[in-house]
């Protein structure tokens, strides 16, 4: 079972602040380095085992290149905002998820930050996801609050509501979930 991750693009700003872009190449299954968003993100830099698709949209990656924009005043470590628009669509596409384009008709809660509500549209779209379970990774305490949302509105599986998980929440996840998975190292007998 895939997972489709959405991250709010407040989290993702977070994330390539905290790290350079050679970490998200990582030649292998990156260690937790008690930066939630990064851990976060890093989820994506080595494509696994198809336990989790990257999806992202036109709309969550303008909102990162223009916060990134803002940002090159303090030392962003990517050369430029370009870099980063091609790293989120190289991991979207090679986590197996993609980029879609978010739904307008999806019912928001009217105190969810406007790059929750992006992610929730993102995660929200009819776009050739499948029937799989969807989360949105953000840092907005109204929709952790929440917890899980079913969208009305729209053509959407009813057995399975959007989930909102904080970074730490989602990076501890997808470590669990990858633990479980390796193979079990050979016994010498």
């Amino acid at each position: 079972m895939r997972i489709q991750v959405v991250f709010d693009s407040k989290v993702i700003v977070a994330a390539l602040c905290e790290i350079g872009a050679g970490a998200l190449t990582y030649p292998g299954v990156p260690p937790l380095t008690g930066r939630d968003n990064a851990d976060a993100l890093f989820v994506f830099a080595y494509p696994d085992d198809d336990n989790f698709a990257f999806v992202s949209s036109g709309a969550i990656i303008d909102e990162v290149v223009l916060a990134l924009a803002r940002k090159t005043l303090l030392e962003w470590p990517f050369d430029s905002t370009d870099v980063a628009e091609v790293v989120l669509r190289n991991l979207a596409r090679r986590s197996s998820g993609g980029q879609v384009t978010p739904t307008m008709r999806v019912n928001v809660p009217p105190r969810f930050a406007d790059t929750t509500k992006t992610a929730l549209q993102t995660a929200a779209t009819s776009d050739s996801l499948g029937d799989f379970p969807r989360v949105v990774v953000t840092a907005d305490p109204v929709a952790l609050k929440l917890g899980q949302l079913q969208p009305h509105g729209i053509s959407f599986s009813k057995n399975d509501p959007i989930t909102f998980l904080s970074p730490l929440d989602f990076a501890r996840l997808a470590h669990r979930v990858r633990w479980k998975m390796r193979p079990a190292l050979p016994t010498r007998p």
